[in-house]
């Protein structure tokens, strides 16, 4: 609880999501229309991820501590809004680079799209790639899209995808790649990626004494199709030419986002074994 003295007295504050204000309020909100200060800027999403038993979100007195968060809920970085499940539509993908040091050890450098660093490094069967200095480049696939909750509110965000979570992203780029829809006049097509939304979830692992929470992705609505699908449209689309324009900007990843979803083995992150490779779709 936050209080707040003013000349007339003290006006209680309090963190909060909770956004229901009366009919009243939300017509005023309504005609006033958005603030067009912040257009056109660089922005940075927060990431969309997985809790682990191990994450900051868990451990009471950290700053990233979340109440009622358990292992295997997803959360994103900015609300904070834990989720059994939510939709995701998304916009943009690419794959990319990061080192740290070794034993899940503070960031080193955000390599982003370079494979400079990685090819550097000895070939591994799985697992890291460990640089001359015994740091650890991880390999990632990225989503950059909206995460979409069930009272249809969304939020731009970074869906990074590494070690066993790759099998996610390796089914969602398969929905997305199998898309096809077919005209008025029934002539195919393949849509944008941003047409369909996915659902993603979680799923325990277990493997040597060990426990940990992967996503999972289903096949969901097309976009246009969900409630507000139209602006849920427009807005993937703008985020996409954000992107595309170099105005999304990748944050390191926090602290709290940053724990193994592997149950802590490392050699686990790294790329999927052959049996794993193709996911069916």
């Amino acid at each position: 609880m936050t209080e707040q003295t003013t000349g007339g007295g003290t006006v209680a504050l309090r963190a909060t999501n909770d956004l229901a204000v009366d009919a009243d309020a939300l017509a005023l909100m309504h005609a006033a229309g958005p603030t067009d200060d912040l257009r056109g800027v660089s922005i940075t999403p927060p990431y969309f991820t997985v809790v682990q038993a191990t994450s900051a979100f868990m451990r009471r007195g950290h700053e990233n501590y979340v109440e009622g968060a358990h292992a295997g809920d997803l959360i994103d970085t900015l609300s904070r809004r834990v989720r059994a499940d939510a939709g995701f539509i998304p916009c943009h993908f690419e794959v990319r680079y990061t080192e740290f040091k070794p034993n899940l050890g503070p960031l080193v450098k955000m390599w982003g799209t370079s494979r400079e660093g990685w090819d550097a490094c000895a070939p591994v069967d799985r697992g890291p790639r460990i640089t001359a200095e015994g740091n650890e480049i991880t390999e990632s696939d990225v989503f950059t899209g909206l995460v979409v909750d069930a009272d249809g509110s969304s939020i731009p965000a970074i869906f990074s995808m590494a070690s066993t979570g790759r099998r996610c992203a390796r089914r969602m780029q398969a929905l997305i790649s199998s898309l096809e829809l077919k005209t008025p006049s029934g002539e195919p097509f393949t849509p944008p990626m941003y047409a369909r939304c996915y659902i993603i979830a979680t799923a325990e692992k277990t493997a040597e004494e060990k426990r940990w929470f992967i996503p999972t992705c289903s096949p969901g609505p097309l976009t246009l199709a969900l409630p507000h699908g139209r602006k849920l449209f427009e807005k993937a689309e703008r985020l996409r030419s954000a992107v595309l324009e170099g105005r999304v900007e990748h944050a390191p990843p926090p602290e709290a986002a940053q724990t193994r979803d592997d149950g802590g083995e490392s050699a686990a992150r790294g790329p999927l074994p052959d049996d794993d490779s193709t996911i069916p779709f």
